[in-house]
């Protein structure tokens, strides 16, 4: 790193400030990101007498849309299996996950490689545990193999304030390598002064062997693009963003502008100042064929811009695959319109499945690597490293309706079994037994009391005839007291 200057290079901080300008995006701060910093190609003008008063207003699309990709993969928790039959590798995988919190890694990986095209992960043993720890992308700087997709090295640079005074930090992840580098900056600025000692400051020696010879930084893409993980705001995704955001301000300009209600009066009424001339709550009028004063309300057509609104908003949303259905838009999501509804949907479910894809091996790789380092570094661990399997599930809700009536007419029709149909609805064994047993029990319960055990009773038959007896004499009791005469009656 040389002295005097920056302590990333050119490219490095053009790599920095375009993440930053989608972390800006993402985060709904579009006035920042586009007005303020002239990334529009809109002309925002101060209304009134003060030259800050800027109408802009933002309707986060971009926000809403990897958020809901977010939902869609990871909404519902990964389901993660050490693949084969080592009881010590099945353990590992479920405190691996549990230490690192994993459905909260990768949801926020999932939102985040949305808007910068990747997540990082780095696999890290502290205090007898490995976890697995998100890294921002603002921070990480990957280089790449000859293929131009297998990660071959990252640097991890920050700016650490330590004793009040300012260093530029650098991890520098090899494979079975991890190096530290800690440079003095400037005072007020990035230059670089001097390097540092990282053991006196930070307890770490300059170069640390990981002991694993795979690199312990995992990058998880979107999906990729020309071998590199792609975001989802590419293109002209960002153009169609401002555009939703300046159709808003523009039609709430005007309705600011000519909605409110102004007063017209009578010319007479008016001073030389042009004040209505009052006294108290009282108009003076001399014509009384017509109102003096009335209220001028304006009766706007604004149909055109909000159809421009409308597309614009269609655009950025079909640039994004996102079904406008999914964010609460369209149509509804009913029992009767949910095959309409699914179907809608299809063009979000495939780009969620493209994620699925890049996304999978990543998520492998890591807990290989954070496996590695727990047989390395964890005192009495000692398993043999297994690969993980994967269980995704869906992150749009079932229609129970939907699902009863397609089991039901499969019943029906003779083309599935009681055990099958319950089995379907609950996918829980032991709830299926149960349901079981208390079908049977009603059953049994409908049946005469001579053929609930299979067969016919002379008890039952005995007892039977005894019940009609009894009712005979009952009902012949009755109608005796019916027939009395009042002066004999009880």
């Amino acid at each position: 790193m040389e002295l005097n200057k920056d302590y990333l290079t050119a490219a490095e901080r053009a790599r920095v400030e375009a993440l930053q300008g989608l972390r800006r995006i993402f985060e709904g701060r579009h006035r920042d990101q586009f007005y303020a910093r002239a990334n529009t190609r809109h002309c925002y003008k101060a209304l009134g007498p003060n030259a800050r008063n800027v109408l802009y207003i933002t309707e986060n699309l971009a926000g809403r849309c990897s958020l809901k990709y977010a939902d869609l993969l990871f909404g519902e928790p990964l389901g993660v299996e050490a693949a084969g039959d080592s009881p010590a590798a099945a353990e590992a995988v479920e405190r691996i996950a549990s230490n690192s919190r994993l459905h909260e890694r990768l949801f926020g990986a999932a939102a985040e490689s949305s808007w910068a095209g990747s997540a990082f992960w780095q696999c890290r043993a502290r205090g007898g545990a490995v976890v697995i720890q998100p890294i921002a992308p603002e921070h990480v700087f990957p280089a790449y193999g000859d293929d131009a997709e297998t990660l071959a090295s990252a640097e991890i640079k920050y700016v650490a304030t330590i004793g009040g005074v300012r260093y530029a930090r650098v991890i520098r992840h090899l494979p079975g390598l991890i190096e530290h580098e800690l440079w003095e900056l400037a005072a007020g600025s990035n230059e670089v002064k001097a390097r540092a000692d990282t053991q006196r400051l930070l307890g770490a020696p300059p170069a640390e062997p990981t002991g694993v010879g795979e690199l312990c930084v995992v990058e998880v893409p979107n999906y990729a693009a020309c071998g590199r993980g792609a975001s989802d705001y590419a293109g002209d995704v960002a153009d169609l963003f401002d555009e939703v955001n300046n159709r808003i301000s523009q039609i709430s300009r005007v309705l600011d502008t000519h909605a409110d209600p102004i007063v017209q009066a009578l010319e007479s009424l008016f001073d030389r100042h042009g004040n209505l001339q009052a006294s108290g709550r009282a108009l003076a009028t001399g014509d009384m064929t017509q109102d003096a004063v009335r209220y001028v309300t304006w009766d706007a057509n604004l149909e055109q811009a909000f159809a421009a609104l409308a597309s614009a908003r269609d655009a950025a949303l079909g640039q994004m695959d996102m079904a406008p259905e999914l964010l609460g838009r369209g149509a509804g999501t009913s029992a009767d319109s949910w095959k309409k509804f699914k179907l809608c949907a299809s063009q979000t479910l495939a780009r969620v499945n493209r994620k699925r894809i890049h996304m999978a091996p990543a998520i492998v790789a890591a807990f290989r690597v954070a496996m590695l380092l727990e047989n390395a570094w964890v005192l009495g661990a000692s398993y043999p490293v297994a690969d993980v399997s994967l269980a995704w599930n869906d992150g749009l809700p079932e229609d129970e309706t939907e699902k009863m009536q397609v089991v039901t007419g499969y019943v029906g029709a003779g083309l599935m079994s009681t055990r099958r149909a319950l089995m379907e609805i609950h996918n829980d064994p032991a709830i299926v037994e149960e349901e079981l047993a208390e079908l049977a029990a009603e059953a049994e319960a409908d049946l005469p009391t001579g053929f609930r055990d299979g067969m016919m009773a002379l008890g039952d038959r005995q007892q039977a005839t005894g019940n009609r007896q009894q009712g005979a004499e009952a009902e012949a009791t009755t109608e005796a007291q019916r027939t009395q005469s009042p002066e004999t009656a009880p």
